[in-house]
């Protein structure tokens, strides 16, 4: 009998160790978060005026961490990301009003090393909650689904993380990762789309291209002449890239033909539903829609699946200024 009893005792001993190993870890790692949001919140204050608009989102929104609605956890998370990242804001299912910032453990291990990039991932989180709270049911519904507008939120917290490294940290000395420092170089440069290509695998100009026409007062039947004129484009830059031997050019091509597949469908559903006049519920619509658009986009959408091979270019630039190394 002591046998027996011996083994689970052995046992439940190691899981009680681990356990509480387990717990002390996640106690130290949300200590150390909630010390990195408090300094974030110091600079914040201090570089009030320098930061304009970057400062009129966060101290709105920070308000709602202070009444709890809005938490940050440090904890490792597994999700299904468009865009890869340290750190992920989201709402609350059950209580649509309560919010949360995850936060790596990894992350905040860094900040001994690389104390800037916490801060920045902050920011860029921040952002996100802001755009929550500003208009919920748009964010909510952008996040939902592979549309344009998800990308536009993605590339806005950018430009405030941009603009927080060139106001705070570059004043305050930090020394700061390859990546921030691609981005900040990028976005002092004019060249903030150049980030966009190469760190969020996505054409810019040509989603801006085809938003503006979807948000102009042309007729439907303009509008998707527009959007057939920026497919063409893009089809002579595809000629040019193909006899090309320069891989940066190559990958540009390859980067808006992507843009245009991913991103053009739901642009293309928003403007049938906003310009066709068709005022009932809502309902399925397909590319046979308008054939020419049809035809064009499967033509690309051809040469990009030809072709997928020019866009490793990209990948291997972004494994050297990615967010951790």
């Amino acid at each position: 009998m002591k046998q027996i009893l011996i083994y689970p005792l052995f046992f439940l001993s190691i899981s009680l160790t681990g356990f509480i190993y387990g717990a002390e870890q996640q106690q130290s790692a949300q200590k150390m978060l909630d010390s990195r949001v408090k300094e974030l919140h110091k600079l914040m204050v201090r570089y009030k005026k320098q930061l304009g608009k970057v400062a009129s989102f966060y101290f709105k929104v920070i308000k709602y961490a202070e009444n709890g609605r809005l938490q940050f956890i440090a904890k490792d998370f597994s999700v299904k990301k468009e865009f890869d990242s340290e750190a992920y804001f989201s709402s609350n299912i059950k209580d649509k009003t309560r919010t949360v910032i995850l936060v790596k453990k990894r992350l905040l291990t860094q900040f001994k090393t690389q104390p800037s990039i916490v801060y920045s991932i902050l920011i860029h989180e921040l952002h996100h909650a802001y755009d929550y709270y500003k208009q919920r049911k748009h964010f909510i519904g952008a996040a939902k689904k592979i549309h344009f507008e998800k990308v536009l939120y993605e590339f806005d917290a950018c430009i405030s993380e941009a603009i927080f490294i060139a106001k705070v940290l570059i004043p305050e000395k930090y020394k700061l990762t390859k990546f921030e420092t691609f981005l900040y170089k990028s976005h002092k440069a004019g060249h903030i789309f150049v980030f966009a290509a190469y760190i969020l695998g996505v054409d810019i100009q040509v989603i801006f291209n085809i938003y503006n026409e979807y948000m102009s007062a042309s007729s439907l039947k303009k509008t998707f002449n527009k959007f057939i004129f920026t497919g063409k484009r893009l089809l002579g830059m595809y000629k040019k890239a193909k006899k090309s031997k320069n891989k940066t050019q190559k990958y540009y091509t390859i980067i808006a033909l992507k843009t245009y597949i991913k991103y053009t469908p739901s642009l293309f559903v928003e403007t049938i539903r906003k310009k066709s006049g068709y005022a009932g519920p809502p309902k399925r619509i397909y590319m046979n829609y308008h054939p020419p658009f049809e035809k064009l986009y499967y033509k690309i959408e051809g040469l990009l699946l030809k072709n997928k091979d020019w866009i490793k270019y990209g990948d291997k630039f972004r494994k050297i200024v990615q967010i951790l190394k």
